[in-house]
Parts: structure tokens; C-alpha cells; sequence
């Protein structure tokens, strides 16, 4: 028996279940649980609904997901029009257009994997009182695209090599705090 513990799909099953809630309290949903479909004479029509409704969900994923790589792109680059730009490319690549119709459980993860990239970045390179804070936001975020999605724990190596590679401020190193190394009366 599978458990689905590679992919859960915790938060894409919640959200969708929380976005079917605010569609029936509105009115474009009649049914948002699956136990209501035995007592329904309009099986089809009402499946049919809750396939629309569910492509609706997966179209702002994916306009949540790309907005935050155009605003990670400009926060990396300082230009708005060529972020806009790789964003609009990575937009129309074939692996990207089939999330607008089908609902999968990896576009949430890169959500929150790319919400992490984005805390690690301003922990690394950002001299603030919030660095703490960004970490912190760093290892949840990436606890839940795990957990969302378990094989996202195989692009942490990448995440971490693309943080150090970006372009930054030179770093100030004091070497007068690491002083004690040239006593000799230290046994090595």
C-alpha cells in the first residue's frame, strides 16, 4: 500500500480544500466536499464545476509562483525589465504551460521552495536586525515544500551553491578577532 510520503501534497490538498470552501460560500461551487456527491442527482454537471473551479486554482498558483520569480529576478538583478523578461520565458516553457490545467502538487512546493530561496538570500546578504527572522522563515519554508513535496529536499545542494554565487557587496572580514591562532604556545 502507498502512503504517498514522496509526495503528500499537504498544502496543495488543504489550499484546494479552503479554495473550494470560499467558492461555495460565494456561489460558484455547489458541492466543495466529496461526500455531498451521494446525495446528487447532477453528478456530471457538478463534476464538471469542480474541474473548472480546480483549473482556476491551478491558473493563481501558477500567477503566484511567477510573480514571485519576477520579483526575485528584479530583487537579484535591479531591472525590472529583464526580470520581467526571464520570468515571461520561463513562463512559456512547455513544463511550465501544463500546471495552467492540471493541478499537481509541484507547483505549491516551488512556491514555498522559492519563498525559502528568497529568506535565504536576505539572511546571506542583508545586514539587518531581521536576519534571524529570515532564517528562520528560510528552514520553514522549506520544511513545507518538503513537506508538500519530498523530493524538493534533492534541490537544497542547488539552492545553497546559487546562494553563494550571486553577486554581492564585498564582505568585511576582521582578521584582528582570530589573533590568538599566531601564538606559538598553542600544541596543534
Amino acid at each position: 500500500e502507498h502512503e504517498y510520503t514522496d509526495h503528500s501534497g499537504y498544502f496543495t490538498i488543504l489550499g484546494l480544500s479552503i479554495f473550494y470552501k470560499i467558492c461555495n460560500i460565494f456561489g460558484f461551487l455547489n458541492i466543495f466536499k466529496f461526500s455531498l456527491f451521494n446525495n446528487n442527482i447532477n453528478f456530471d454537471e457538478n463534476l464538471q464545476n469542480i474541474i473548472f473551479v480546480t483549473r482556476i486554482y491551478s491558473v493563481i498558483c501558477v500567477a503566484i509562483y511567477f510573480t514571485m520569480i519576477s520579483f526575485i529576478f528584479n530583487y537579484i538583478l535591479k531591472d525590472k525589465i529583464i526580470s520581467f523578461l526571464l520570468a515571461g520565458l520561463l513562463f512559456v516553457s512547455s513544463g511550465s504551460i501544463i500546471f495552467l490545467v492540471t493541478l499537481r502538487t509541484e507547483m505549491i512546493a516551488m512556491i514555498f521552495f522559492v519563498s525559502s530561496f528568497f529568506c535565504l538570500i536576505n539572511f546571506l546578504y542583508n545586514e539587518n536586525k531581521k536576519k534571524l527572522f529570515f532564517l528562520i522563515l528560510f528552514f520553514l519554508f522549506l520544511f513545507c515544500a518538503i513537506l508538500n513535496k519530498g523530493q524538493v529536499f534533492y534541490y537544497l545542494p542547488c539552492l545553497l551553491l546559487i546562494s553563494y554565487f550571486l553577486p554581492r557587496k564585498d564582505l568585511e572580514f576582521n582578521l584582528s578577532n582570530f589573533q590568538f591562532l599566531n601564538k606559538k604556545n598553542i600544541k596543534y
